[in-house]
């Protein structure tokens, strides 16, 4: 499915022209529009030293730009600095560095926080072509991370006190803590809850996770799902999302094998390019959760890269054409 706009239309998953084993977005050929290299890379410098957007949802909770730093390095390129204030009580350091490459006519961004600000490495990067067509194409790369931060005991605390909601069971001393040694012993940081006996039972949280995720309410401005069964312990799902305006799906693998379950994330309807997953383990006696994401080495080009990308490019190209004619 392939945004389009009145000026560039930008498709998901296309095979890379530099190497068609690889997938990136891609546009409509440009032919038609009348811009130079020079035109777009200025105007995508200056987009991005403008702050980091944030989601109306999140500026709906006081989430906000506490700070916004530039640094211009010798070499021409640049860091950019955005301290976010109100998430989750704390503050969240976001940084960039933004570069040009002439010889590949590539300009290539590196965080260290991805659109979600969990701490997964990012590279986003644009390329421009002019043979055989005009187009613009752009990608994604996610480095492998595990995060266990305040969004995901926030989470874990969000499911329990919509599963107790359901029930009629106050939830007040839920208590879950963020990056946690794991109780197994293993050195990994989880998101960790205290003792849950008084408030569910273990197989009563499994059974209410599924049920809260086939009535559609696992995703956040989830608007629609489809489910297709895979077996007595999983299920597929196609979630569709709406977030400020723009609609995207989310290909997901629902799964529960003894005390662990998994939600795992996939590229696309394939369900074989896994891009992150959610593993929740309980331990009984007493009852305790412990959950982390763990997002995976991939190159990516799907809808969440699209809305990002053709936002960008389309405001751009806007830009240029108000640009006064040149003199001859």
């Amino acid at each position: 499915m392939g945004g389009s706009s009145s000026r560039v239309t930008m498709n998901p998953n296309m095979p890379s022209p530099g190497d068609s084993s690889k997938k990136s977005i891609l546009s409509d050929p440009l032919d038609g529009l009348n811009f130079t290299d020079e035109q777009f890379w200025k105007y995508l410098g200056e987009l991005k030293r403008e702050p980091i957007p944030l989601p109306s949802w999140a500026k709906l909770l006081g989430v906000h730009i506490a700070k916004h730093e530039i640094t211009d390095l010798d070499d021409g390129s640049f860091l950019v600095k955005d301290v976010i204030g109100g998430y989750y009580g704390t503050e969240v350091d976001v940084n960039f560095k933004h570069s040009y490459d002439p010889d590949t006519n590539t300009w290539t961004q590196v965080c260290d926080r991805d659109p979600a600000l969990q701490r997964v490495p990012v590279t986003l990067r644009y390329r421009l072509h002019s043979e055989p067509q005009r187009l613009i194409e752009a990608w994604c790369v996610n480095e492998f991370a595990v995060n266990s931060g305040v969004q995901v005991s926030a989470m874990i605390e969000a499911v329990l006190g919509y599963l107790l909601d359901a029930a009629g069971t106050p939830k007040d001393g839920i208590i879950v803590k963020a990056e946690q040694p794991s109780l197994d012993g293993s050195g990994r940081l989880v998101a960790q809850s205290g003792e849950l006996d008084a408030f569910l039972s273990p197989d009563a949280f499994t059974e209410g996770v599924e049920k809260m995720i086939r009535d559609g309410h696992g995703t956040p401005n989830m608007t629609g799902i489809e489910i297709t069964e895979i077996d007595e312990l999983s299920f597929k799902s196609k979630e569709t999302v709406t977030t400020d305006g723009v609609e995207f799906v989310l290909w997901a693998i629902h799964s529960h094998e003894g005390d662990v379950g998994k939600a795992e994330y996939f590229e696309d309807d394939t369900y074989t390019g896994m891009t992150h997953a959610y593993v929740t383990k309980a331990y009984r006696s007493p009852f305790r959760l412990e959950t982390w994401v763990e997002s995976y080495d991939k190159r990516h080009a799907g809808e969440e890269v699209l809305k990002a990308v053709k936002s960008q490019a389309e405001g751009i190209l806007e830009k240029i054409a108000k640009e006064p004619p040149a003199q001859e």
